[in-house]
């Protein structure tokens, strides 16, 4: 028997079962019809690595809680509860999920990597160009997001959760332009495909269509945040108390990683890019001291690593069914969004390196269970 070729897309993400969100069985239930429905349409085009990090002892694992024998390739990784404690994880945290997704990124198999969260839909505008197989290694892949009031919807499968979310929309967020942590733009049924910010500049890099934005020239980008901090730097220095705060300024706004259109908001929940772009980068900051903005740091890592961003327009968004947030309150955070503002500039002046992790990463230094794994189950069926 021929071995199966390896899929193009090695679609990650990080979860265990402990109902978060109040309905996240039947999300992830809805997340597997759906990508049966692409599965079908574009078969071998996509793996599914998960990580169940910390699984609670009194529920069934990620992998044997849900249907995901509906899927023909999936893979679970399991970070055991003693792996969790003895790389600083307590019970305030019980997932580290950007660990976690580093972990599957380590051990997918397919060349391009897509980071999402298992209440996340591309819709079929994007599923429809990546089942071109037209990816290129220049680039990194962002998507607007939109969330949706997923009510009802929850019973779905198929295009028919791509057309409730589309008719019950709350909020997408856009492509930052100015100083903000996240930009949301209320939107409703009829305006939803609109309402990403404008202009935007740069160059259009699928050929006749307007699908993708590219930010082009990064080279010369790059090069230029180093030469503006240099110039203000010379500008105001010995200024005394205006060169101080102009000097501020200067190194805070012409520098400013928003200057290259990056697109870090919501980034965690639609990330695409190669493979070997994440080696690069040594993955995702592992940190147990702050969770949010840390998705941030692989689009400025990847940026300086010399991979160009590519945004999906219009209506190739990635729908997020919306859920409840409160046991997020009280997470302890040690930086402030600020403070991670001055670390992405520190990063794209090259006063700091874009690798933040070690060799290690993923955890390739701990032993990780051997994968329960649905692989090609229709395939050994017939």
């Amino acid at each position: 028997m021929m071995a199966s070729p390896l899929p193009y897309i090695s679609v990650i993400f990080c979860n265990r079962n402990d109902g978060y969100g109040g309905e996240q069985s039947e999300r992830i239930e809805a997340f597997i019809r759906y990508f049966e429905y692409w599965d079908k349409i574009y078969p071998g085009l996509m793996e599914f690595v998960l990580c169940d990090w910390n699984p609670p002892t009194t529920r069934k694992s990620l992998i044997e809680g849900f249907s995901w024998h509906k899927l023909a390739n999936v893979r679970s990784f399991v970070v055991s509860p003693d792996v969790h404690k003895s790389i600083g994880g307590n019970d305030r945290r019980p997932m580290l999920d950007y660990i976690g997704r580093n972990v599957a990124i380590r051990r997918a198999e397919a060349p391009y990597i897509l980071v999402i969260n298992q209440d996340i839909f591309p819709s079929s505008a994007v599923m429809h160009y990546l089942g071109k197989r037209a990816l290129s290694e220049r680039y990194f892949y962002r998507a607007d997001r939109v969330d949706f009031d997923f009510g009802d919807g929850s019973s779905l499968a198929g295009e028919e959760i791509e057309q409730w979310a589309s008719n019950h929309p709350i909020c997408r967020h856009v492509r930052p332009h100015e100083e903000a942590s996240e930009i949301h733009v209320p939107v409703n049924a009829e305006n939803y495909r609109t309402s990403g910010t404008e202009p935007l500049k740069g160059e259009v890099i699928a050929v006749g269509s307007n699908l993708l934005f590219g930010s082009g020239l990064g080279r010369l980008r790059r090069l230029e945040a180093v030469r503006l901090w240099l110039f203000n730097r010379h500008l105001f220095h010995g200024a005394g108390a205006l060169g101080d705060r102009f000097g501020d300024l200067g190194r805070i706004h012409a520098n400013y990683w928003q200057r290259y259109l990056l697109h870090t908001n919501a980034s965690g929940d639609f990330f695409l890019a190669p493979r070997v772009a994440f080696d690069k980068i040594n993955g995702f900051p592992e940190s147990t001291e702050f969770y949010m903005h840390t998705d941030g740091y692989a689009c400025v890592a990847m940026f300086m690593a010399g991979y160009d961003q590519a945004c999906f327009l219009g209506d190739a968004v990635a729908f997020h069914a919306d859920h409840d947030r409160s046991d997020r309150e009280g997470r302890p955070e040690s930086m402030s969004y600020r403070e991670h503002v001055e670390v992405f500039c520190e990063i794209c002046r090259k006063e700091r390196p874009y690798k933040l992790n070690k060799d290690n990463w993923g955890l390739w230094d701990k032993e990780i269970d051997a994968p329960v794994s649905y692989t090609h189950l229709r395939a050994h069926e017939t």
